[in-house]
């Protein structure tokens, strides 16, 4: 009766071990899309004496041991977006994807930031779900994390719990919600990683978001001020992962502001400062349209900058030079056949090359205050096309010519206020010009 008793005891035991087990195998995997493409390949044919091969910008290195090819195969890098954090630095796509090596390569990610005990590295399959690896090295010297790989995928560096956004830019006196954002083990606990069971550690494990109070949040901070203050933006703590940082009135003198929060895990034996860098704004948006709806086709281009005033000076940044638009019809007569050649690298008529020099009058808390700024000339080009008639075919080549604008001024007159000026003509926060069919729109806001 006695060993009954006991071996039904151990049978239950065994059976609550299994559905505990159960129940960690089945936490909800992360799933994001694959990472964009971006920047330059990186490739290098690799034998069967192996070989190294470091990605383009520096942040990947990898390393095939030799044997781990039967033959010479092509192997390339490239850079994506980093899908597990908010940044483009970190990620990477390794061709030939799906490869399996006969023996382990290493890989080496490098990072020049903070916090390396939060590194982690993570590969994403063919569904868009991402693993974990537990036997990564992290080396605080030489600041890189390695693990050994047989197969190519997507690859990606992230830190396990971060500050959302990391780098932001918000306008004087407006708001920007914070959140700390943590990805790792569902029972990772901050700095000493303690799990269940084996299964919740192993290599290739999900990567899952863990439960919201394995670690918690204390004060928070603006250029190390507690809590912020009227010159460098105050910051407000909703709750645990969430907090709201208002901009001060004016630009302040050390710019980006630096948000930063306290985390602890459990136990308050480990603590690390997450921060995130908030460009404080105070100035215009700029916007150039020029477009036509004459002629063979009708096109739209754009540009736009943000000009920002400071210790009365100008500062143009943020530069975007959009791609233009075009209906590309044909245009001559139905006999004709036009193919339109460089869709793909017209720059259009409207571009901003930079600022050359910039002219500031009157105060910035003042009105009225004039500025003006001398744009860089830029270039752009002209359609270009092959047109084949019943009786000849004529090339129509593309030809560079100066784009617009090449200057900015306005006025402002109030705080929300400018009067723009441009071509001989005048206008309060937008300009709108149309001649035969051409024409521009102007925007600066506030």
């Amino acid at each position: 009766m006695k060993k009954t008793f006991l071996l039904l005891i151990l049978l239950y035991s065994i059976n609550s071990l299994a559905q505990v087990k159960k129940i960690n195998s089945s936490a909800k995997p992360y799933v994001t899309p694959s990472g964009t493409p971006f920047g330059k390949i990186t490739s290098a044919k690799i034998d069967t004496l192996g070989g190294k091969l470091r990605s383009e910008d520096g942040g990947l290195e990898v390393i095939i041991p030799e044997g781990a090819l039967d033959t010479g195969t092509t192997i390339s890098i490239q850079s994506i977006h980093n899908e597990l954090n908010e940044n483009d630095q970190g990620a990477y796509q390794l061709e030939p994807s799906g490869i399996q090596f006969k023996k382990p390569l290493q890989l080496i990610f490098h990072f020049n930031d903070a916090n390396a005990n939060l590194k982690r590295i993570a590969w994403q399959d063919e569904q868009g779900i991402w693993h974990s690896i537990k036997d990564a090295i992290t080396d605080t010297v030489q600041k890189n994390i390695s693990c050994f790989a047989s197969h190519f995928s997507r690859w990606s560096r992230f830190d396990k719990i971060y500050l959302s956004p990391n780098k932001a830019r918000v306008k004087v006196n407006k708001t920007i919600s914070l959140t700390i954002i943590s990805l790792d083990n569902i029972r990772d606990r901050l700095g000493d990683e303690l799990t269940a069971s084996s299964d919740d550690n192993s290599d290739d494990a999900l990567l899952t978001a863990p439960h919201p109070d394995h670690y918690y949040s204390r004060e928070w901070t603006a250029n190390g001020i507690v809590n912020g203050d009227n010159t460098v933006g105050t910051v407000t703590k909703q709750d645990n992962r969430h907090a709201i940082y208002k901009a001060p009135g004016a630009t302040p003198q050390n710019n980006p502001v630096a948000v930063s929060v306290q985390i602890y895990s459990n136990n308050e034996s480990n603590k690390l400062l997450l921060t995130s860098n908030i460009d404080v704004f105070d100035g215009w948006h700029y916007t150039f349209i020029g477009y036509s709806s004459k002629g063979c086709f009708k096109m739209i281009d754009s540009s736009s900058c943000d000009i920002r005033v400071q210790n009365n000076k100008i500062e143009v940044s943020n530069i975007i030079n959009y791609k233009p638009w075009s209906d590309w019809p044909q245009c001559d007569a139905p006999a004709c056949n036009i193919e339109w050649t460089n869709k793909d690298t017209w720059k259009g008529l409207v571009e901003i090359g930079g600022a050359a020099n910039a002219q500031f009058t009157g105060a910035a808390e003042n009105s009225p205050a004039k500025i003006y700024i001398s744009l860089i000339p830029a270039m752009g080009n002209t359609p270009s096309a092959k047109e084949t008639c019943p009786k000849d075919t004529r090339v129509i080549p593309s030809m560079p010519m100066p784009a617009m604008p090449n200057y900015i001024s306005f006025d402002i007159t109030g705080p929300d206020t400018v009067l723009i000026h441009f071509g001989g003509k005048s206008g309060t926060n937008v300009l709108n010009s149309v001649v035969n069919g051409d024409g521009f729109v102007i925007r600066v806001t506030k």
